[in-house]
């Protein structure tokens, strides 16, 4: 595995096990639908949560980075297949996160840090 891939999958796993300790539950992790991918699906009573996470080990370069237009575009498809596949009935939410450091990592979290336009 490349390291690049190995760093956004500890990136992953840091933010999935932040989430779970407020309560969310895990549903799935790299949900890969033709050209997107769902880094993180976690879900809480109310709503299903689909989680973008940035990692950066020497620090985020913007702490206001957030996701283009066309990656949004490519994670509400992604979503809606999700959804659909799985017959979901509640509803959805875009977060976004950002992981910097290696020892201590720090996470910025960003709740509904889009919302998806049909």
């Amino acid at each position: 595995m490349a390291k690049h891939n190995e760093t956004g999958a500890w990136g992953e796993e840091v933010v999935a096990n932040f989430l779970q300790q407020q309560g969310y539950l895990l549903l799935d992790k790299n949900y890969r639908f033709l050209k997107g991918e769902i880094d993180l699906v976690m879900e809480t009573p109310d709503e299903i949560v689909f989680v973008e996470v940035k990692t950066r080990l020497g620090g985020a370069d913007d702490q206001e980075e957030m996701v283009s237009k066309s990656k949004q575009k490519l994670l509400i498809e992604t979503a809606h297949q999700y959804i659909t596949q799985n017959d979901i009935d509640k509803n959805a939410r875009f977060d976004f996160a950002i992981v910097e450091g290696e020892t201590n990592p720090k996470i910025s979290y960003f709740e509904g840090a889009f919302f998806p336009t049909f």
